[in-house]
């Protein structure tokens, strides 16, 4: 009897120390569960780092659009000098961004006698080939998303007529900055619309001195031009 608990004492003092072992080896199991979460948590991290840089770059392509139309909104007449300008505020607006991928189209629409919207003039950024500068007097009648643009289609010979609206359009080319997750590039767009501030036109080119461009007419006479930033413009003189 005596050798009977003598050995299931034994048994206890084994037992304890077995518990005692894996009490002291939950470090291991804690790493072990570490190294199978971690990978995923990686992912997930990078995931969301090349989310909100696509997200804040949307929002500065936004800026973009909007901020130079507004900037474009202010002037009566516009200086070739001033369209460059126009280019590279849109390029300052994208900062920190890199402007590398960016184009930009600045067009003046206006409202003809014929009741369409047309272009009065329009500048692309240089090497823009998706957004190529529109020939003066083509009828823009649709938005970048398909629908109509019917604030400015009016019908003939009503007091609407030469009434015009700025529209800019930008492109940008994203590309994440760790190209983890997302690995391919993709299109951003914007477009605004503003409407002049300082009379129912931005004439363009104005020479700096002198009568403002004359009020666009479909009748007039179309000229292109190559500005020293490398846009080229379309215009009604």
């Amino acid at each position: 009897m005596v050798g009977w608990r003598s050995m299931n004492r034994g048994q206890a003092q084994r037992g304890v120390r077995m518990l005692r072992d894996s009490a002291a080896n939950d470090r291991g199991v804690s790493a072990i569960e570490f190294a199978l979460i971690a990978p995923v948590l990686i992912v997930m991290f990078m995931g969301l780092c090349d989310l909100c840089s696509a997200v804040m770059t949307q929002l500065h392509v936004d800026r973009a659009s909007q901020g130079t139309g507004e900037v474009v909104a202010t002037y009566a007449a516009m200086r070739t000098d001033d369209m460059i300008n126009m280019f590279t505020a849109a390029s300052d607006f994208m900062q920190p961004y890199s402007s590398t991928p960016l184009s930009v189209r600045i067009t003046d629409v206006y409202a003809a006698q014929n009741g369409n919207a047309q272009v009065y003039w329009s500048c692309a950024s240089k090497n823009s080939t998706a957004l190529p500068p529109l020939p003066a007097n083509s009828v823009v009648s649709t938005t970048r998303t398909s629908t109509p643009i019917p604030f400015l289609v009016v019908t003939q010979n009503t007091n609407a007529y030469n009434s015009s609206f700025i529209m800019v359009e930008v492109n940008y080319t994203f590309s994440s900055p760790s190209n983890y997750v997302i690995t391919t590039s993709s299109l951003m767009t914007s477009t605004a619309y503003i409407q002049p501030r300082l009379g129912l036109y931005v004439g363009f080119p104005w020479s700096g001195t002198g009568a403002y461009p004359a009020a666009p007419n479909n009748t007039t006479s179309q000229s292109s031009t190559t500005l020293t930033n490398g846009a080229t413009c379309n215009y009604l003189h």
